[in-house]
């Protein structure tokens, strides 16, 4: 399961809050559920552009982003 980690430092820079500690498992997304979700999203195009660098993945409120630099 993904989910985010209780950490001091990442609740006081804002990038988790106390609600998302507080959600149930249920609620994040097993690692194959989002393997296989990323893998959809990255590879499965019907034509061949290049990607925007600001590109974000979203599966149940885990946000990630597509490309990498």
């Amino acid at each position: 399961m993904i989910r985010p980690v209780p950490s001091p430092k990442l609740l006081r820079l804002g990038m988790v809050t106390q609600e998302d500690l507080n959600k149930p498992d249920s609620d994040y997304p097993l690692s194959p559920e989002y393997t296989m979700g990323r893998l959809k999203a990255r590879h499965l195009l019907t034509e061949f552009t290049k990607r925007d660098e600001n590109q974000m993945f979203e599966l149940k409120g885990l946000k990630t982003r597509m490309v990498y630099r």
